[in-house]
Protein backbone atom coordinates (compact mmCIF):
# COMPACT_ATOMS: atom_id res chain seq x y z
CA UNK A 1 0.00 0.00 0.00
CA UNK A 2 1.29 3.53 -0.96
CA UNK A 3 1.63 6.26 1.66
CA UNK A 4 2.06 9.97 1.22
CA UNK A 5 5.43 10.86 0.55
CA UNK A 6 6.93 14.52 1.78
CA UNK A 7 8.01 16.72 -1.20
CA UNK A 8 8.55 20.17 -1.93
CA UNK A 9 7.72 22.26 -5.14
CA UNK A 10 7.93 19.93 -8.34
CA UNK A 11 8.41 16.32 -6.00
CA UNK A 12 6.44 13.54 -6.95
CA UNK A 13 3.93 12.90 -4.10
CA UNK A 14 2.47 9.38 -3.99
CA UNK A 15 -1.20 9.26 -4.49
CA UNK A 16 -2.91 7.35 -1.63
CA UNK A 17 -3.05 3.32 -2.23
CA UNK A 18 -3.39 3.74 -6.37
CA UNK A 19 -6.76 6.14 -5.58
CA UNK A 20 -7.02 8.64 -7.87
CA UNK A 21 -4.05 11.63 -9.77
CA UNK A 22 -4.63 14.86 -10.80
CA UNK A 23 -5.68 13.31 -14.56
CA UNK A 24 -8.06 11.55 -13.56
CA UNK A 25 -10.60 13.74 -11.64
CA UNK A 26 -12.36 16.61 -13.29
CA UNK A 27 -10.74 20.01 -12.75
CA UNK A 28 -13.84 20.99 -10.65
CA UNK A 29 -13.16 17.94 -8.20
CA UNK A 30 -9.91 18.38 -7.90
CA UNK A 31 -9.98 21.50 -6.29
CA UNK A 32 -12.04 19.57 -2.79
CA UNK A 33 -10.59 16.25 -3.74
CA UNK A 34 -8.85 15.04 -0.47
CA UNK A 35 -6.26 12.66 -1.81
CA UNK A 36 -4.12 15.10 -3.26
CA UNK A 37 -0.69 15.03 -0.78
CA UNK A 38 -0.05 14.75 2.72
CA UNK A 39 -2.59 17.85 4.68
CA UNK A 40 0.76 19.15 6.78
CA UNK A 41 2.74 20.34 3.44
CA UNK A 42 2.53 23.77 2.61
CA UNK A 43 0.86 25.24 0.26
CA UNK A 44 2.85 26.04 -3.44
CA UNK A 45 2.53 27.26 -6.50
CA UNK A 46 2.44 23.93 -8.39
CA UNK A 47 2.28 20.56 -6.61
CA UNK A 48 2.66 17.59 -8.99
CA UNK A 49 1.32 14.14 -8.32
CA UNK A 50 2.60 11.24 -9.96
CA UNK A 51 0.89 8.04 -9.46
CA UNK A 52 3.94 5.48 -9.49
CA UNK A 53 4.64 2.79 -11.88
CA UNK A 54 5.25 -0.02 -10.29
CA UNK A 55 4.22 -0.84 -6.96
CA UNK A 56 7.14 0.37 -4.56
CA UNK A 57 8.39 2.84 -6.44
CA UNK A 58 7.50 6.52 -6.28
CA UNK A 59 9.89 8.39 -8.16
CA UNK A 60 7.05 8.84 -10.68
CA UNK A 61 8.55 6.78 -13.46
CA UNK A 62 5.69 5.96 -16.80
CA UNK A 63 3.08 7.83 -14.06
CA UNK A 64 1.22 10.66 -15.76
CA UNK A 65 1.62 14.07 -14.12
CA UNK A 66 -0.64 16.82 -14.05
CA UNK A 67 0.01 20.32 -11.76
CA UNK A 68 -2.66 21.36 -9.49
CA UNK A 69 -3.10 24.94 -7.75
CA UNK A 70 -3.69 24.95 -3.62
CA UNK A 71 -4.50 27.55 -1.37
CA UNK A 72 -4.35 27.23 1.98
CA UNK A 73 -7.96 27.06 2.08
CA UNK A 74 -8.41 24.55 0.11
CA UNK A 75 -5.72 22.14 1.50
CA UNK A 76 -7.32 22.71 5.04
CA UNK A 77 -10.54 21.74 3.55
CA UNK A 78 -8.93 18.78 1.78
CA UNK A 79 -7.07 17.63 5.25
CA UNK A 80 -10.78 18.00 6.86
CA UNK A 81 -12.74 15.55 4.72
CA UNK A 82 -9.91 13.44 4.15
CA UNK A 83 -9.57 13.12 8.59
CA UNK A 84 -13.06 12.18 8.92
CA UNK A 85 -13.13 9.37 6.40
CA UNK A 86 -10.17 8.17 7.90
CA UNK A 87 -11.38 8.18 10.99
CA UNK A 88 -14.44 6.06 9.57
CA UNK A 89 -12.06 3.29 8.51
CA UNK A 90 -10.30 3.27 11.74
CA UNK A 91 -13.51 2.95 13.51
CA UNK A 92 -14.10 -0.16 11.05
CA UNK A 93 -10.67 -1.99 11.84
CA UNK A 94 -11.12 -1.59 15.80
CA UNK A 95 -14.67 -3.14 15.43
CA UNK A 96 -16.61 -0.10 16.61
CA UNK A 97 -18.88 0.22 13.69
CA UNK A 98 -20.45 -2.51 11.32
CA UNK A 99 -19.70 -2.44 7.70
CA UNK A 100 -22.68 -1.16 6.71
CA UNK A 101 -22.55 1.48 8.66
CA UNK A 102 -19.52 2.54 7.78
CA UNK A 103 -20.24 2.31 4.02
CA UNK A 104 -23.59 4.84 4.62
CA UNK A 105 -21.11 7.61 6.68
CA UNK A 106 -18.47 7.51 4.04
CA UNK A 107 -21.40 8.01 1.13
CA UNK A 108 -22.76 10.72 3.46
CA UNK A 109 -19.20 12.80 3.86
CA UNK A 110 -18.58 12.10 -0.42
CA UNK A 111 -22.20 12.98 -1.18
CA UNK A 112 -21.87 16.66 0.28
CA UNK A 113 -19.01 17.70 -2.25
CA UNK A 114 -19.67 19.11 -5.57
CA UNK A 115 -18.48 18.35 -8.22
CA UNK A 116 -18.34 15.87 -10.95
CA UNK A 117 -20.98 13.25 -10.00
CA UNK A 118 -18.52 10.22 -11.96
CA UNK A 119 -15.57 11.63 -10.05
CA UNK A 120 -17.81 11.39 -6.66
CA UNK A 121 -18.72 8.02 -7.88
CA UNK A 122 -15.19 7.18 -8.20
CA UNK A 123 -14.14 8.06 -5.07
CA UNK A 124 -16.95 6.48 -3.50
CA UNK A 125 -16.09 3.38 -4.99
CA UNK A 126 -12.82 3.38 -3.88
CA UNK A 127 -12.81 3.69 -0.49
CA UNK A 128 -15.80 1.01 -0.24
CA UNK A 129 -13.28 -1.31 -1.73
CA UNK A 130 -11.25 -0.15 1.29
CA UNK A 131 -13.87 -1.12 3.29
CA UNK A 132 -13.36 -4.81 1.78
CA UNK A 133 -9.96 -5.01 2.06
CA UNK A 134 -10.03 -4.19 5.39
CA UNK A 135 -12.46 -7.06 6.55
CA UNK A 136 -10.45 -9.32 4.36
CA UNK A 137 -7.26 -8.41 6.28
CA UNK A 138 -9.09 -9.23 9.67
CA UNK A 139 -11.20 -12.05 8.64
CA UNK A 140 -7.68 -13.87 7.35
CA UNK A 141 -5.56 -11.86 10.48
CA UNK A 142 -4.60 -14.95 12.48
CA UNK A 143 -2.12 -13.87 14.27
CA UNK A 144 -0.68 -10.49 16.12
CA UNK A 145 2.09 -9.72 13.36
CA UNK A 146 -0.35 -9.03 10.89
CA UNK A 147 -2.89 -7.16 12.68
CA UNK A 148 0.82 -5.06 13.77
CA UNK A 149 1.63 -4.22 10.75
CA UNK A 150 -2.13 -3.41 9.79
CA UNK A 151 -2.03 -0.64 12.62
CA UNK A 152 1.44 0.32 12.12
CA UNK A 153 0.63 1.31 8.69
CA UNK A 154 -2.39 3.29 9.32
CA UNK A 155 -5.49 3.80 7.56
CA UNK A 156 -6.14 1.30 4.55
CA UNK A 157 -6.32 3.63 1.48
CA UNK A 158 -5.94 0.20 -1.32
CA UNK A 159 -6.12 -3.55 -1.17
CA UNK A 160 -4.57 -5.36 1.26
CA UNK A 161 -2.27 -7.00 -1.33
CA UNK A 162 -0.07 -3.81 -1.59
CA UNK A 163 3.33 -3.59 0.13
CA UNK A 164 3.32 -1.77 2.89
CA UNK A 165 5.76 0.83 3.93
CA UNK A 166 6.29 1.34 7.48
CA UNK A 167 6.83 4.97 10.15
CA UNK A 168 10.12 5.06 11.43
CA UNK A 169 9.95 4.66 15.48
CA UNK A 170 8.91 7.65 17.10
CA UNK A 171 10.18 7.02 20.46
CA UNK A 172 9.17 5.13 23.72
CA UNK A 173 6.40 7.21 24.44
CA UNK A 174 4.81 6.21 20.97
CA UNK A 175 5.61 2.79 21.50
CA UNK A 176 3.90 2.45 24.16
CA UNK A 177 0.76 4.29 22.51
CA UNK A 178 1.36 1.89 19.77
CA UNK A 179 1.14 -0.92 22.25
CA UNK A 180 -1.96 0.07 24.09
CA UNK A 181 -3.86 0.33 20.72
CA UNK A 182 -2.78 -2.76 19.77
CA UNK A 183 -3.89 -4.53 22.96
CA UNK A 184 -7.45 -2.93 21.70
CA UNK A 185 -7.31 -4.22 18.67
CA UNK A 186 -6.65 -7.49 20.16
CA UNK A 187 -9.25 -7.29 22.23
CA UNK A 188 -11.65 -6.48 19.42
CA UNK A 189 -10.82 -8.97 17.00
CA UNK A 190 -10.97 -11.34 20.48
CA UNK A 191 -14.91 -10.10 20.78
CA UNK A 192 -15.72 -10.80 17.26
CA UNK A 193 -14.14 -14.26 17.56
CA UNK A 194 -16.33 -15.31 20.59
CA UNK A 195 -19.93 -13.66 18.79
CA UNK A 196 -19.02 -16.21 15.99
CA UNK A 197 -21.23 -19.31 16.67
CA UNK A 198 -19.05 -22.72 16.26
CA UNK A 199 -20.96 -23.06 12.81
CA UNK A 200 -20.20 -19.82 11.01
CA UNK A 201 -16.97 -19.94 12.48
CA UNK A 202 -16.25 -23.80 10.77
CA UNK A 203 -12.52 -23.50 9.01
CA UNK A 204 -12.18 -20.12 9.81
CA UNK A 205 -13.60 -19.61 6.53
CA UNK A 206 -17.20 -20.12 6.51
CA UNK A 207 -19.07 -16.90 7.95
CA UNK A 208 -22.86 -16.16 8.27
CA UNK A 209 -23.73 -13.76 5.05
CA UNK A 210 -25.44 -10.66 6.71
CA UNK A 211 -27.11 -8.02 5.03
CA UNK A 212 -25.93 -4.43 5.22
CA UNK A 213 -27.00 -0.46 4.32
CA UNK A 214 -25.13 -1.28 1.33
CA UNK A 215 -27.33 -4.62 0.46
CA UNK A 216 -30.16 -2.42 0.35
CA UNK A 217 -31.65 -0.68 -3.19
CA UNK A 218 -32.79 2.39 -1.63
CA UNK A 219 -29.14 3.13 -0.09
CA UNK A 220 -28.27 6.22 -1.50
CA UNK A 221 -32.22 7.69 -1.26
CA UNK A 222 -31.48 6.84 2.41
CA UNK A 223 -28.52 8.88 2.66
CA UNK A 224 -30.04 11.54 0.73
CA UNK A 225 -33.11 12.14 2.54
CA UNK A 226 -31.03 12.15 6.05
CA UNK A 227 -29.05 15.17 5.01
CA UNK A 228 -32.22 16.54 5.10
CA UNK A 229 -33.72 15.36 8.19
CA UNK A 230 -35.15 17.44 10.53
CA UNK A 231 -33.25 17.29 13.82
CA UNK A 232 -35.90 16.30 16.15
CA UNK A 233 -37.02 13.57 13.57
CA UNK A 234 -33.39 11.94 13.42
CA UNK A 235 -32.71 11.61 17.19
CA UNK A 236 -36.27 9.88 17.12
CA UNK A 237 -34.74 7.52 14.11
CA UNK A 238 -31.76 6.93 15.78
CA UNK A 239 -32.93 6.29 19.64
CA UNK A 240 -35.66 3.80 17.67
CA UNK A 241 -32.55 2.15 15.42
CA UNK A 242 -30.62 1.65 19.32
CA UNK A 243 -34.26 0.23 20.31
CA UNK A 244 -34.43 -2.48 17.77
CA UNK A 245 -31.51 -4.10 17.99
CA UNK A 246 -32.85 -5.63 21.42
CA UNK A 247 -36.44 -4.33 21.86
CA UNK A 248 -37.12 -7.10 24.98
CA UNK A 249 -34.47 -5.68 26.92
CA UNK A 250 -35.49 -1.90 26.33
CA UNK A 251 -39.00 -2.83 27.53
CA UNK A 252 -37.93 -5.39 30.62
CA UNK A 253 -35.78 -1.87 31.67
CA UNK A 254 -39.15 0.04 31.42
CA UNK A 255 -41.14 -2.20 33.17
CA UNK A 256 -38.89 -2.44 36.05
CA UNK A 257 -37.79 1.47 36.37
CA UNK A 258 -38.96 3.29 38.65
CA UNK A 259 -38.94 6.62 36.82
CA UNK A 260 -41.25 5.51 34.01
CA UNK A 261 -45.11 5.85 34.07
CA UNK A 262 -46.40 2.55 35.92
CA UNK A 263 -49.16 0.65 34.59
CA UNK A 264 -48.92 1.95 30.66
CA UNK A 265 -49.78 -0.83 28.29
CA UNK A 266 -48.28 0.26 24.93
CA UNK A 267 -44.69 0.42 25.52
CA UNK A 268 -44.24 -2.18 22.77
CA UNK A 269 -45.77 0.19 19.99
CA UNK A 270 -43.91 2.95 21.42
CA UNK A 271 -40.30 1.26 21.12
CA UNK A 272 -41.01 -0.14 17.84
CA UNK A 273 -42.39 2.77 16.34
CA UNK A 274 -45.63 2.62 15.31
CA UNK A 275 -48.73 4.26 16.40
CA UNK A 276 -50.26 4.24 20.17
CA UNK A 277 -53.56 2.88 20.67
CA UNK A 278 -55.59 4.86 22.91
CA UNK A 279 -57.99 2.76 23.58
CA UNK A 280 -55.25 0.46 25.12
CA UNK A 281 -54.49 2.95 26.87
CA UNK A 282 -57.68 4.06 27.98
CA UNK A 283 -59.24 0.63 29.36
CA UNK A 284 -56.31 -0.07 31.26
CA UNK A 285 -56.91 3.46 33.17
CA UNK A 286 -60.58 2.13 33.61
CA UNK A 287 -59.66 -1.38 34.44
CA UNK A 288 -59.13 -2.67 38.02
CA UNK A 289 -57.54 -6.32 37.24
CA UNK A 290 -54.36 -6.74 35.01
CA UNK A 291 -55.10 -7.48 31.30
CA UNK A 292 -56.54 -11.10 30.72
CA UNK A 293 -54.23 -12.74 28.64
CA UNK A 294 -55.52 -15.38 26.02
CA UNK A 295 -53.64 -18.71 25.07
CA UNK A 296 -53.62 -21.31 22.80
CA UNK A 297 -51.95 -24.91 22.37
CA UNK A 298 -50.19 -26.10 19.54
CA UNK A 299 -49.06 -29.62 20.63
CA UNK A 300 -46.94 -29.50 23.33
CA UNK A 301 -46.37 -25.73 22.79
CA UNK A 302 -48.62 -23.27 24.66
CA UNK A 303 -48.78 -19.73 22.89
CA UNK A 304 -50.36 -16.57 24.59
CA UNK A 305 -51.34 -13.84 23.30
CA UNK A 306 -50.89 -10.43 25.41
CA UNK A 307 -52.58 -7.77 23.64
CA UNK A 308 -55.98 -8.68 23.36
CA UNK A 309 -59.24 -6.47 22.05
CA UNK A 310 -59.62 -3.50 24.58
CA UNK A 311 -62.25 -4.07 26.32
CA UNK A 312 -63.30 0.05 26.42
CA UNK A 313 -62.78 2.52 23.37
CA UNK A 314 -63.40 6.22 23.21
CA UNK A 315 -66.15 7.88 22.69
CA UNK A 316 -66.05 11.15 24.30
CA UNK A 317 -64.00 14.34 23.79
CA UNK A 318 -63.30 13.46 27.73
CA UNK A 319 -62.59 9.73 27.14
CA UNK A 320 -59.75 10.90 24.32
CA UNK A 321 -58.13 13.46 26.61
CA UNK A 322 -57.40 10.89 29.66
CA UNK A 323 -55.84 8.98 27.53
CA UNK A 324 -53.70 10.77 25.84
CA UNK A 325 -52.62 13.02 28.77
CA UNK A 326 -51.36 9.17 29.85
CA UNK A 327 -49.53 8.22 26.55
CA UNK A 328 -47.78 11.76 26.75
CA UNK A 329 -46.21 10.84 29.90
CA UNK A 330 -45.09 7.54 28.45
CA UNK A 331 -43.97 9.37 24.99
CA UNK A 332 -41.67 12.08 26.73
CA UNK A 333 -40.26 9.98 29.53
CA UNK A 334 -38.28 8.20 26.36
CA UNK A 335 -38.18 11.30 23.83
CA UNK A 336 -37.90 14.44 25.73
CA UNK A 337 -37.55 16.46 22.49
CA UNK A 338 -41.12 15.51 21.01
CA UNK A 339 -42.27 16.81 24.62
CA UNK A 340 -43.65 20.43 22.17
CA UNK A 341 -45.27 18.51 19.76
CA UNK A 342 -47.65 16.05 21.57
CA UNK A 343 -49.18 18.83 23.71
CA UNK A 344 -49.86 20.89 20.39
CA UNK A 345 -51.43 18.20 18.65
CA UNK A 346 -53.35 17.51 22.18
CA UNK A 347 -54.69 21.40 22.52
CA UNK A 348 -55.41 21.00 18.59
CA UNK A 349 -57.61 17.55 19.18
CA UNK A 350 -59.51 19.31 21.88
CA UNK A 351 -59.51 22.77 20.22
CA UNK A 352 -61.22 20.61 17.49
CA UNK A 353 -63.95 19.16 20.24
CA UNK A 354 -64.85 22.28 21.36
CA UNK A 355 -65.64 23.82 18.37
CA UNK A 356 -67.72 20.85 16.81
CA UNK A 357 -71.02 19.41 17.90
CA UNK A 358 -71.19 16.69 20.40
CA UNK A 359 -71.99 13.91 17.59
CA UNK A 360 -69.20 14.48 15.38
CA UNK A 361 -66.70 13.65 17.98
CA UNK A 362 -66.57 10.06 16.51
CA UNK A 363 -65.31 11.18 13.30
CA UNK A 364 -62.13 13.44 15.45
CA UNK A 365 -61.28 10.52 17.29
CA UNK A 366 -60.92 8.66 13.80
CA UNK A 367 -58.95 11.33 12.92
CA UNK A 368 -56.47 11.12 15.51
CA UNK A 369 -56.05 7.37 14.93
CA UNK A 370 -55.21 8.40 11.12
CA UNK A 371 -53.01 10.75 11.55
CA UNK A 372 -51.34 8.78 14.56
CA UNK A 373 -51.21 6.32 11.86
CA UNK A 374 -49.18 8.17 9.48
CA UNK A 375 -46.88 9.64 11.71
CA UNK A 376 -45.86 6.59 13.95
CA UNK A 377 -43.14 7.42 15.77
CA UNK A 378 -42.12 10.41 14.33
CA UNK A 379 -38.90 9.21 11.80
CA UNK A 380 -40.22 11.03 9.07
CA UNK A 381 -43.16 14.17 10.10
CA UNK A 382 -44.42 15.14 13.46
CA UNK A 383 -47.99 15.46 14.64
CA UNK A 384 -48.12 19.30 14.13
CA UNK A 385 -47.55 19.08 10.29
CA UNK A 386 -50.97 20.04 9.93
CA UNK A 387 -50.59 21.10 6.09
CA UNK A 388 -50.21 16.82 5.18
CA UNK A 389 -53.45 15.85 7.07
CA UNK A 390 -55.76 18.19 4.94
CA UNK A 391 -57.37 15.50 2.65
CA UNK A 392 -57.76 12.86 5.56
CA UNK A 393 -59.77 15.19 7.61
CA UNK A 394 -61.99 16.09 4.25
CA UNK A 395 -62.11 12.25 3.78
CA UNK A 396 -63.35 11.95 7.30
CA UNK A 397 -64.38 14.81 8.79
CA UNK A 398 -66.81 16.53 6.01
CA UNK A 399 -70.42 15.48 4.68
CA UNK A 400 -69.32 14.61 1.44
CA UNK A 401 -65.77 12.37 2.43
CA UNK A 402 -65.51 8.69 1.16
CA UNK A 403 -64.88 7.63 4.59
CA UNK A 404 -68.29 9.29 6.01
CA UNK A 405 -70.95 6.95 6.59
CA UNK A 406 -73.69 7.04 3.65
CA UNK A 407 -75.49 4.21 3.64
CA UNK A 408 -75.60 3.00 7.31
CA UNK A 409 -72.33 1.24 7.03
CA UNK A 410 -69.95 1.42 10.08
CA UNK A 411 -67.39 3.72 8.10
CA UNK A 412 -68.24 6.86 10.47
CA UNK A 413 -68.00 4.55 13.40
CA UNK A 414 -64.79 5.67 16.13
CA UNK A 415 -65.14 1.99 17.47
CA UNK A 416 -64.36 0.23 14.68
CA UNK A 417 -66.56 -3.06 15.57
CA UNK A 418 -69.25 -4.87 13.72
CA UNK A 419 -72.93 -3.58 13.87
CA UNK A 420 -75.00 -3.98 17.04
CA UNK A 421 -76.66 -2.75 20.09
CA UNK A 422 -74.66 -0.24 22.34
CA UNK A 423 -73.84 3.21 22.22
CA UNK A 424 -71.22 1.77 19.16
CA UNK A 425 -73.49 3.33 16.51
CA UNK A 426 -73.89 6.82 17.56
CA UNK A 427 -72.00 7.83 14.73
CA UNK A 428 -74.16 6.70 12.29
CA UNK A 429 -77.01 8.08 10.30
CA UNK A 430 -80.23 6.87 11.14
CA UNK A 431 -81.81 5.18 7.38
CA UNK A 432 -84.88 5.38 8.37
CA UNK A 433 -85.03 8.78 9.48
CA UNK A 434 -83.15 10.09 6.21
CA UNK A 435 -86.31 7.88 4.02
CA UNK A 436 -89.17 9.41 2.37
CA UNK A 437 -91.02 5.60 2.67
CA UNK A 438 -90.24 4.62 6.37
CA UNK A 439 -90.23 6.77 10.21
CA UNK A 440 -87.81 5.62 12.79
CA UNK A 441 -90.01 4.50 15.86
CA UNK A 442 -87.55 5.87 18.37
CA UNK A 443 -86.91 9.06 19.45
CA UNK A 444 -83.53 11.28 18.55
CA UNK A 445 -82.45 10.67 21.99
CA UNK A 446 -83.09 7.03 21.93
CA UNK A 447 -82.74 5.85 18.92
CA UNK A 448 -79.03 4.05 18.19
CA UNK A 449 -78.10 6.41 15.23
CA UNK A 450 -78.42 10.14 14.18
CA UNK A 451 -81.35 12.06 13.15
CA UNK A 452 -80.30 14.43 11.04
CA UNK A 453 -80.10 14.63 7.37
CA UNK A 454 -77.67 13.07 5.14
CA UNK A 455 -77.94 16.10 2.40
CA UNK A 456 -77.59 19.42 4.25
CA UNK A 457 -77.26 18.13 7.82
CA UNK A 458 -80.43 19.16 9.73
CA UNK A 459 -81.72 17.60 12.70
CA UNK A 460 -85.50 18.75 11.78
CA UNK A 461 -85.95 16.71 8.87
CA UNK A 462 -84.60 13.88 6.86
CA UNK A 463 -83.31 13.25 3.72
CA UNK A 464 -86.75 11.74 2.17
CA UNK A 465 -88.00 15.42 2.46
CA UNK A 466 -84.92 17.81 2.41
CA UNK A 467 -86.34 19.36 -0.91
CA UNK A 468 -89.65 18.69 -0.26
CA UNK A 469 -89.61 21.20 2.48
CA UNK A 470 -87.34 23.49 0.42
CA UNK A 471 -90.40 23.37 -1.90
CA UNK A 472 -87.97 21.49 -4.53
CA UNK A 473 -88.94 18.09 -6.06
CA UNK A 474 -89.09 15.01 -3.63
CA UNK A 475 -86.30 12.96 -4.28
CA UNK A 476 -85.69 9.45 -2.25
CA UNK A 477 -82.26 8.97 -0.47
Amino acid sequence: MSSYAEGTTGQSVGAPGGLFTGSELPNEFQSQSPFYGPPNRQPSSSNHISQAGTEGDQSGAGASSTTLQSTPRDQQFQFNLSKQVEAILKRFREGDIEKGDASLEVFKILSLQTGDDLAKELAIKEYLSSLDGIQREIEASGRRGNRANQVESGIFFGPPERPVTHSPARGSQASREFNEFLDQADASVRRHERSVSPDENLEGERKKCRLTNLDLPWFKKEAIAQQVQRPQCKITQEVLERFSRDPQFVKRSLLTSCSAPPGFPEWDAIIRGTAVNLNTVFSSIQSVVPPKEESSSVGDTEIRFTRPEPPRKILTSQDWSVAWRFTVEAYTHIFEERTAELNAWGKHIEGMFASIQTTFHGRIILFDIAVRNIVCGGQQNILTDTHLFINLWTSIGTPMGRLVGSDGSKKGSASGSKSGSGGSNRFELCNRFNASDRVCTSSAGKCRFIHQCRKCGSKDHGAGKCFQERGGPKHEA
